[in-house]
């Protein structure tokens, strides 16, 4: 989910709900790279998308020429190529083609030692969105995709989560996994009266954001960075952001599954925040203290396919809510209703805010409404096989610049390292656990206590009722 940009203070943080290093010598020389900054100023004058050579990530490359002539390339994750699209909700605006910018770049590099420079932040982008001129209702919005605005979907009727096996040193024991497990039966017993969609969580395992039709939640204790590929730099995000969500998608309008979410990573920022499970922790606990379970049911309608309830800076600035109305700009904070101000969905919130670790009306509309129960398809599985995983030659497709709304940058990430063979039926169950072979089938894995409990990985899904 985007969640949670943070402010180690009483101020106000944009709600943007994206291991440990190798040897500490090739962890300072990050450092070092990733502490190189440069403001560039000027127009975008062309963009190329393209997937990385290991399929793992889609990234749009964007030349951005300045007032003195200078071209800059920069590099960011999303786009569109190949017939997918790869979106990564709360992090800075996917750049266009004709985008008046003032960025901040930073210096990093690929795999393989290749230096490149990725977006830090983005100060000012010339392209204003229209707002509603006047009144309100608090009602939901969808994300949608890039170029022909439909809304994304599910195609199954559960979501398989994956927690990464490392959890996060900050909770302890494997605390994460009854929490994670409460967001989702949360979302499913609000809706459930009028929607199909559950979850099911497959035993902790190791898992990374990538192109593999795995839905990964992972916390990042050591460093708030994606890493980098062979031939795409490390990614560092900004310390103001709690969390980032990449949901990967199918663009291509001839195929029957346009729009058709095939995966939802959700990254958690544990280097610069502090996450927690109880009222305590969060009252008394040092720096900022975000509640894991108001963090997590953001992200996770994210996952469902819901925007934010208002616009924030990183939106795609032609996101409407329900009615096809231009949503209320979350900025300045104060200026918006109440009703705005706490709704699980909206961009702000504040160190040791839990108010957001519920479901409310519009979000259980919008779910409702995405995956109503009289298009239950009755099948529990994970997404297909995608086309990218034949290894077609995607560098070289979608070459041309293109239109990118600033926020929706969408992801073409294929995870599932294994295929669920035929669908089952879904009951009317919540959440259900996928369990090793051989497991007690009433208890969930302990993340810290995986590695040894799951012979090479294997894993089967707990059958539903």
């Amino acid at each position: 989910m985007h969640l949670l940009r943070g402010v180690v203070s009483a101020k106000l943080l944009p709600l943007l709900l994206v291991m440990t290093s190798a040897a500490s010598a090739a962890r300072a020389a990050a450092d070092s790279t990733s502490s190189v900054e440069q403001i560039l100023a000027g127009v975008v004058v062309s963009t190329q998308p393209r997937f990385t050579a290991d399929h793992s990530r889609i990234v749009t490359e964007s030349v951005v020429e300045q007032t003195d002539g200078n071209l800059w390339t920069v590099t960011q994750r999303g786009g569109e190529v190949a017939g997918y699209g790869m979106l990564v909700n709360d992090a800075p605006p996917l750049l266009e083609s004709g985008d008046r910018v003032e960025l901040r770049a930073r210096l990093s590099q690929t795999r393989r030692g290749e230096p490149a420079w990725t977006v830090a932040t983005v100060d000012r982008l010339e392209r204003v969105p229209e707002h509603r001129a006047a009144g309100f209702e608090l009602l939901h919005a969808r994300l949608l995709t890039r170029a022909t605005q439909v809304p994304l979907y599910w195609a199954s009727g559960c979501i398989f989560v994956t927690l990464d096996v490392a959890g996060t040193a900050q909770i302890p024991g494997d605390l994460e996994l009854p929490v994670m497990s409460a967001v989702f039966d949360h979302w499913v017993a609000a809706t459930e009266d009028c929607s199909y969609l559950r979850f099911v969580m497959d035993a902790p395992s190791t898992a990374e954001v990538g192109v593999d039709r795995r839905n990964v939640v992972l916390f990042r204790d050591d460093r708030w960075c994606t890493p980098a590929t062979d031939d795409a730099p490390e990614e560092c995000h900004d310390s103001g952001t709690v969390g980032l969500t990449t949901t990967t998608y199918v663009t291509s309008q001839s195929d029957v599954r346009f729009a058709e979410i095939v995966d939802v990573d959700i990254e958690l920022n544990a280097v610069d925040y502090v996450f927690t499970v109880d009222a305590a922790s969060l009252a008394a606990g040092p720096g900022c203290t975000m509640d894991l379970a108001a963090v997590l049911t953001h992200e996770v309608g994210h996952m469902l396919g819901l925007a934010h309830s208002c616009l924030m800076p990183e939106d795609d600035p032609s996101l409407r809510d329900e009615n096809g109305q231009p949503l209320l700009p979350c900025r300045p904070y104060s200026a918006l209703p109440e009703a705005i101000r706490d709704a699980t969905m909206a961009g702000e919130a504040t160190c040791g805010d839990a108010r957001k670790a519920t479901v409310e009306t519009d979000d259980i509309h919008g779910v409702c409404s995405l995956f109503p129960l009289s298009a239950d398809p009755g099948t529990c599985q994970a997404p297909a096989t995608l086309k990218t995983e034949a290894r077609c030659d995607c560098s070289n497709v979608g070459a041309s610049g293109f239109a990118v709304p600033w926020a929706l940058i969408a992801s073409a990430v294929l995870l599932g390292a294994r295929v669920r063979g035929r669908g089952r039926h879904l009951g009317r169950g919540r959440v259900r656990w996928g369990q090793d072979d051989g497991a007690d089938p009433s208890l969930p894995v302990s993340p810290k206590a995986a590695k040894s409990t799951l012979r090479g990985g294997s894993v089967r899904t707990a059958s539903l009722p």
